[in-house]
């Protein structure tokens, strides 16, 4: 997304008496809508460029038609044009700028499910046309942990793929998304201390009786049993994800 140079717009602003900024960011604090005048802003010079080379195609063809004089007479209408046309250029950038946010956030939205904290939050910028446009936003995630290591690894899985949802990821959706890694391998790591010490135990108990405990593999998971079903659900999916983890890949 690119935006418009601040020298361009002051040039428009100061021949229709607007007045306002087009910067544009790709995020704000949560729960706070600001001006567009809080908001860093970008630069390019392609629209200038556009410009200047139009008004100079204009007078090199007045140049071969009509004359040195001709061009001449028709200089001082050019700056109107060109400023009418710069205005439609911001607001065409505002409403892609716009779309794109929404996009954006919504996609976060979507995938977080209940660990969004509310719905999204945007920034605003007043176009030329007088419209509010967009440009930036943001929707809060839960990223705590949760009441148990299981629950936690399934929290965690959602958190990173709600991080990650939109199809270009902004620095601080990535970051969202690291420490939900981190918190989602901390999880398994307990899971598996947890479960290592159940079956420690059991070998121990079977030792006494002069039985073989049984093969790491063939033990039943742990805590699974007797446990409510959307409990026992979690445990038998964290524990499979902790045994995929740390089971050696073929190749």
């Amino acid at each position: 997304m690119t935006s418009i140079s601040p020298a361009l717009v002051s040039q428009i602003y100061n021949r229709s008496g607007a007045s306002g900024s087009t910067g544009v960011s790709s995020s704000a604090p949560a729960g706070h809508e600001s001006s567009a005048a809080d908001a860093p802003v970008g630069f390019i010079d392609d629209i200038v460029e556009v410009s200047s080379q139009a008004r100079r195609n204009a007078l090199s063809d007045g140049a071969s038609s009509r004359g040195d004089d001709a061009k001449r007479s028709t200089a001082p209408g050019h700056p109107e044009r060109s400023a009418a046309a710069a205005e439609q250029t911001v607001v065409r950038e505002l409403q892609s700028r716009d779309r794109e946010v929404r996009t954006h956030e919504q996609a976060h939205l979507a995938a977080a499910g209940a660990y969004a904290r509310g719905g999204a939050s945007f920034v605003y910028q007043k176009g030329p046309d007088g419209r509010m446009y967009a440009v930036g936003g943001e929707v809060g995630i839960d990223v705590g942990r949760a009441a148990t290591p299981e629950e936690t690894i399934v929290k965690m899985q959602t958190v990173r793929r709600a991080a990650l949802a939109p199809a270009e990821p902004s620095a601080a959706d990535r970051r969202i998304a690291a420490q939900a890694s981190i918190r989602l391998a901390e999880a398994q790591r307990e899971l598996q201390a947890a479960a290592s010490h159940e079956q420690d135990t059991a070998a121990d108990g079977s030792a006494g009786d002069g039985s073989v405990s049984s093969s790491p593999q063939a033990a039943p998971i742990p805590a699974a049993e007797g446990a409510p079903d959307n409990r026992r659900l979690l445990i038998i999916a964290a524990y499979q994800a902790v045994t995929e983890l740390f089971s050696p890949r073929p190749g």
